[in-house]
């Protein structure tokens, strides 16, 4: 009965992510062009079976979409968290740091914009990560920063890291930052 109750429950709220999907984003037609191509995007979606039997490409594109421009719930987008961190360190006239950044959103936006079961990130990784990146710029350890949360990504999908093992004190510990103080 609760197998029963959990897949109706996922059916009625993929159809309204459908939905709503649709009145924001029709799709990989409308993508916004100031965003990494959709191309990637949806590579990332055809390379894994298991979330299109959750969720359909046009929901998937949504939450990606979501990521890099924010939305009601999260305000702030990837796209915000990356130019704070360009502009406040100067390495926009980096292109190597730059392209590093870019890469770090697509690894992160392409996983967590999978369906909540499926995909290895969420939103509490996330949230986490945008931090410490700007917490890491008052220490000029941006660089580091965005090094060892893509090396972390990498050993999370081969299964090196565990979901678990992800947590502020890590970051903390590895970069040597304060993170929160005495708070």
């Amino acid at each position: 009965m609760i197998c029963g109750y959990n897949a109706a429950r996922m059916l009625v709220l993929s159809s309204v992510l459908s939905i709503l999907s649709a009145c924001s984003l029709s799709g990989v037609e409308e993508w916004p062009a100031e965003l990494p191509d959709v191309d990637y995007f949806v590579s990332s979606y055809e390379a894994d079976p298991v979330n299109q039997q959750y969720q359909d490409l046009n929901v998937y594109v949504y939450w990606v979409a979501a990521f890099y421009q924010g939305n009601i719930a999260y305000p702030t987008g990837w796209r915000d968290v990356e130019e704070i961190i360009l502009d406040q360190s100067g390495e926009e006239i980096d292109p190597e740091f730059s392209t590093e950044l870019y890469d770090l959103g697509i690894a992160i936006g392409s996983e967590w914009a999978k369906e909540n079961p499926i995909r290895k990130i969420d939103n509490r990784m996330l949230s986490m990560w945008a931090s410490i990146l700007q917490i890491a710029l008052a220490s000029d350890l941006h660089r580091e920063a965005v090094s060892l949360v893509s090396k972390d990504i990498e050993e999370l999908f081969t299964g090196q890291l565990e979901e678990q093992d992800i947590v502020d004190a890590r970051y903390e510990e590895l970069l040597g930052l304060e993170l929160f103080g005495s708070f």
